[in-house]
């Protein structure tokens, strides 16, 4: 519902009028794509991330990978085809963790989170044109201080990574 005011590829941007308490007002949404994240766990303690180049800020972020998911496909499918192109890693074992809108004032769009483990080494990397990447390990420690000294700034990876800590880490 609402009138397309802008669109292209990965983006829709819709307005509408809307009734609060008795008055008209206009309201923007956008759609995009769900996106999925995968906190991969090389082995106990140590993560798998990426350092990708993002262009919105023009300069390079740490996190964990992460994708849009295709029309139609499943959240887990989706985990895995990311993983794999991002990285050259495929996971034995992955699990649904929890999903998160982002923005629920003016978009329906969610992020998946899952555990990605018992990874294995395929070499299959395929980077989407806009992405320029390198993977890293690191350890638990390690993730936890830059997220604390804010030298990571992604929201999914410090969501997934506190997430992960409180809920599913075992201690």
């Amino acid at each position: 519902m609402g009138k397309v005011v802008y669109k292209d590829k990965f983006l829709t941007i819709k307005t509408r009028m809307i009734t609060v308490r008795g008055k008209r007002l206009p309201m923007q949404s956008y759609e995009q794509d769900d996106v999925v994240v995968i906190l991969p766990l090389i082995r106990k303690g140590v993560f798998l991330l990426e350092r990708q180049f993002r262009h919105g800020v023009n300069h390079y972020m740490i996190e964990f990978p992460a994708g849009h998911m295709e029309k139609g496909e499943k959240a887990k499918a989706a985990a895995i085809r990311e993983f794999e192109e991002e990285t050259g890693y495929k996971p034995k074992q992955i699990r649904h963790l929890f999903d998160e809108l982002t923005n629920s004032s003016t978009s329906k769009r969610l992020f998946h989170y899952f555990l990605a483990e018992k990874l294995v080494k395929t070499g299959k990397r395929h980077f989407d044109d806009y992405e320029i990447l390198t993977t890293l390990e690191l350890k638990d420690a390690q993730l936890s201080k830059m997220i604390k000294q804010n030298r990571i700034k992604d929201h999914k990876t410090m969501l997934g990574y506190l997430y992960y800590k409180k809920f599913i880490e075992k201690k």
